[in-house]
């Protein structure tokens, strides 16, 4: 039997769906015009009169975007999402379970310990440092490891572990089991919903990432996308000034592609990657995101 929803209720259901759709509008909007802008021809981009629908159709940006390093851009990226999140999520994972054990007697002070470092940190300088005399400076490595650990990931992986019945490990134990096993074999499978969800941050921080390979790297064949993007942006903004535009050349005055096209393509090539993983992802994602609090 239905329940009858009284006058407040209803209300309150159609005011939340008007601010639910107010608010997607609002944050679909700059995506759709830069996509929007991206296939635009150069006369009506730089008029101003692209909105949410292409004006003068085309695509050369996207052609002059995926040439050159972009290529090389686009695969340094996917080796560092790919296996940084691996990496990270095994560490992680192994890390949680050590502490959801309740057989492990230091458990409760050195989850305090991880949870510190979510509020006090030892700075830059200790951390460049670090990494300089481990000799991963400008290496592939020191941008996989650098995500390895990471106390938010910690924790909500420990908080699902802990749900888990111990009943599981103790007949595994009693069949002949280690913790290895038990770990790989009946906590991880039981777990994709917590794993899926650290796996998409895992993958849109490390794709995103651009203030840890700008630090570390200096070598452009190992630049992810992201700087390489950061540096198109850049071009574009200080072409706009006095002092860029006397480093132009005639061709590129007269381009058929506007450089708010060239850059709006460049955005949505970068962005594409995680857009098409999500909906993969997302039907994990809504039950593993409540998972979070510490709790014994």
């Amino acid at each position: 039997m239905a329940v009858q929803k009284s006058a407040g209720e209803k209300v309150f259901i159609y005011f939340n769906v008007i601010f639910m759709l107010c608010m997607s509008v609002i944050m679909l909007y700059p995506f759709i015009n830069m996509a929007a802008v991206s296939v635009s021809g150069s006369y009506y981009v730089n008029a101003g009169l692209v909105s949410v629908w292409p004006r003068d159709f085309n695509i050369q940006a996207y052609k002059e975007f995926l040439q050159g390093s972009i290529i090389i851009g686009y695969w340094n990226s996917i080796q560092y999402t790919a296996l940084g999140t691996i990496f990270a999520l095994f560490i992680n994972a192994l890390t949680a379970y050590s502490l959801s054990d309740k057989a492990c007697l230091i458990r409760k002070p050195i989850t305090f310990i991880i949870a510190l470092t979510m509020f006090f940190s030892g700075g830059l300088i200790p951390w460049y440092m670090v990494i300089r005399r481990l000799g991963m400076i400008n290496t592939r490595l020191g941008i996989i490891i650098t995500y390895g650990v990471a106390a938010f990931y910690i924790i909500v992986l420990r908080t699902f572990f802990q749900q888990l019945p111990d009943s599981l490990k103790d007949s595994a134990f009693i069949d002949g089991a280690n913790d290895f096993t038990v770990f790989t074999k009946i906590i991880l499978p039981l777990s994709k919903p917590v794993l899926a969800t650290v796996s998409l941050w895992l993958i849109v921080g490390s794709w995103n990432s651009f203030f840890v390979p700008f630090i570390l790297l200096n070598n452009p064949n190992k630049f992810p996308l992201q700087l390489i993007v950061a540096a198109i942006v850049r071009k574009g903004i200080m072409a706009l000034t006095k002092e860029g535009l006397s480093t132009l050349s005639k061709e590129e005055i007269l381009r058929p592609v506007a450089e708010n096209t060239y850059r709006a393509a460049a955005i949505m090539c970068a962005s594409l990657p995680i857009i098409v993983v999500y909906p993969f992802l997302q039907k994990y994602f809504v039950k593993g995101v409540m998972i979070g609090s510490l709790k014994e």
